[in-house]
């Protein structure tokens, strides 16, 4: 009967001792002092802050989406803990929960590093793939350039997915094959790009010149009209060729414009005289040459209405020619000359 108590009493002392370790287990060191509590939050909201502004950065989701989700969801976890040792930073050494020796201070530290480490590599990926994919994205800002998203918004969003894709294989260090299957993108990015110069520089001077056909100018002026499709004609082996070279794009645009312009007032003007009469003819040409005669009295010479219309203009042409001639040598003759062969009062 003593051997059993004995025994009871030493399974009790052992029960005893077991529950007086299992509280122990979960006791951690704390710290009383305010200051040292208070240096700590600041720290960790310091580290929050500095993870907030880097999820913001510029078209980071873009490059790095499961990274930038991952830094998203830890980031999360650590501003659960952050929010309750901000309210209690006594609560920074208590543990998060009844059977683990993590603490508070422990588990938003964790979040912070690993959503940082997603940052990182987020920001590893945006660096690579703009470097080893540069052609490409030296192609997507031309056609953001050319507003091709709203013009081919369907053909953009597919060349979209493609880059998507091959920055997809950065992120998964397979870069060399990135590479490779980046030539088969870039004549793509070309070839929309080049279709988006076409729609805003050579549609319109297409349209223009055709519209000239539909009234027939084509026949009432056909030198006039091959001088704008020649011009047109430019324009398009232009755009196929150099797409980029805007400002000389824009330089044959105004040109097609010009002849079109001409183009149609000359053929208006014959398809009027061909449907006019004799006295309506010869009541043409007397305007022209009552202008004539004015321009002729404005420059200071005698009409020749003896002449053709075009012989009288031919003359003004030449003697407005021969005038400014003069004028200028006299001007020359004006101008003092040093010894030197130095314009006199050129040198200060």
């Amino acid at each position: 009967m003593k051997q059993v108590m004995a025994v009871g009493l030493m399974l009790c002392g052992l029960v005893m001792a077991g529950c007086s370790s299992t509280t122990n287990v979960t006791e951690l060191p704390t710290v009383t002092a305010a200051e040292p509590l208070q240096a700590l939050v600041t720290q960790l909201a310091q580290r929050q802050q500095q993870a907030q502004q880097r999820l913001q950065q510029s078209e980071l989701a873009w490059f790095a989406p499961k990274q930038l989700e991952q830094a998203t969801d830890a980031l999360a976890e650590a501003g659960k803990h952050f929010a309750k040792i901000a309210a209690d930073p006594t609560q920074l050494h208590q543990s998060i929960g009844v059977f683990s020796r993590r603490s508070r201070y422990q588990a938003c530290l964790d979040g912070l590093s690993d959503a940082e480490l997603a940052l990182d590599k987020a920001e590893q990926v945006r660096h690579d793939s703009v470097q080893l994919l540069a052609p490409a994205f030296a192609n997507r800002e031309v056609l953001q350039s050319l507003a091709t998203p709203e013009h081919y918004p369907d053909e953009y969003q597919a060349l979209e997915r493609e880059l998507r894709r091959l920055v997809a294989l950065i992120a998964d260090d397979r870069s060399e094959r990135a590479q490779r299957q980046m030539t088969e993108l870039l004549p793509q990015q070309v070839r929309l790009e080049t279709d988006t110069v076409r729609l805003l520089y050579l549609r319109p001077q297409q349209a223009a010149v055709y519209d000239l056909e539909e009234i027939d100018i084509d026949d009432a002026a056909p030198l006039s009209f091959a001088v704008a499709q020649a011009r047109l004609f430019a324009l398009e082996q232009l755009i196929e060729q150099q797409p980029r070279q805007i400002d000389s794009i824009k330089l044959l645009v105004q040109q097609v414009t010009v002849e079109a312009n001409h183009t149609k007032q000359i053929g208006a003007t014959v398809q009027q005289l061909q449907q006019a009469d004799e006295r309506q003819l010869e009541g043409y040409l007397l305007s022209i040459e009552q202008l004539l005669t004015q321009l002729a009295g404005q420059l200071a010479q005698t009409s020749q209405q003896q002449l053709t219309v075009t012989e009288q203009l031919k003359l003004l042409v030449n003697q407005h020619a021969q005038a400014t001639a003069a004028a200028a040598q006299v001007t020359v003759k004006a101008v003092p000359v040093s010894a030197t062969g130095v314009v006199a009062g050129s040198v200060r």
